[in-house]
């Protein structure tokens, strides 16, 4: 079980509610649906803007390892920075 933000109120709810304790909200037919991504998913890291729509799509595809790879390769990070910063794009596109 995860938590998720409620997108009609804000507040936390599993993704396994059949609806949003708090107002109702049917978390159930949103999980069907996936999340929604823009078209270009732009990243801003260290004052520079990148595009990480392949890496917003393997994560939604399920391969971390993969999208960790292509950020390696995008950002020319050292180890350590690659999961902090998969975790922050994975915060700003809502991929759990």
């Amino acid at each position: 079980m995860a938590l998720m933000i409620c997108p009609e109120c804000g507040g936390q709810v599993s993704d396994k509610a059949h609806a949003c304790p708090h107002c109702g909200y049917p978390i159930e037919e949103l999980m069907k649906k996936g999340p929604e991504i823009p078209e270009v998913c732009l990243y801003e890291y260290k004052g520079e803007t990148y595009d990480v729509t392949d890496i917003v799509r393997t994560l939604l595809a399920g391969d971390r390892g993969e999208a960790a790879g292509i950020l390696w390769e995008l950002l020319d990070l050292k180890r350590e920075e690659v999961t902090a910063v998969l975790s922050s794009i994975e915060s700003q596109f809502k991929v759990r």
